[in-house]
């Protein structure tokens, strides 16, 4: 009986441990939240009632600093992780978020990311896709896109 009661114990702390990891940054909220509620996606990437996504905050390596400030870089996939859109919020000072007007189709193959569509030339698609190949090396978050509604007035770069 104690070792029943041990493994329980082990379930419970595993179930807790996993629910702290995928609670996401308020500010990641809130600009998902902006990018999801008018914006449609390629098929099969924001079709669902779950959102799948992994991101990253600062600046792309080897991407021209910005100047619309912080930058978030959030890429959301489809069910079975081989497709990808990469978009970007800038964080401006006053904590508001803008959604920007560029984005990135990211698929893989079998050498691994390759943006496929999105602004820029040969050497921007390479930027991109080194940068996409990182990003889906870290933890997947998925949301439902029911809880996701913006607090605060979304702005949009370019509308």
């Amino acid at each position: 009986m104690k070792s029943l009661s041990y493994l329980a114990f082990l379930v419970l702390v595993a179930a807790q441990s996993s629910a702290a990891e995928t609670r996401l940054p308020l500010v990641v909220q809130r600009a998902l939240a902006c990018l999801t509620v008018d914006r449609r996606g390629p098929p099969g990437i924001l079709d669902g009632r779950l959102i799948r996504l992994r991101f990253t905050r600062g600046s792309i390596p080897g991407w021209p600093r910005s100047s619309n400030g912080d930058i978030l870089n959030i890429a959301l996939y489809n069910e079975r992780d081989d497709r990808a859109v990469l978009l970007f919020v800038a964080i401006e000072e006053d904590d508001s978020e803008t959604v920007l007007d560029n984005s990135y189709l990211l698929e893989r193959n079998k050498d691994g990311w390759a943006a496929t569509e999105g602004n820029g030339g040969l050497e921007t698609h390479r930027l991109i896709s080194r940068f996409g190949a990182t990003l889906a090396r870290s933890p997947v978050h998925i949301v439902e896109r029911a809880a996701l509604s913006p607090k605060n007035p979304c702005h949009y770069d370019g509308r």
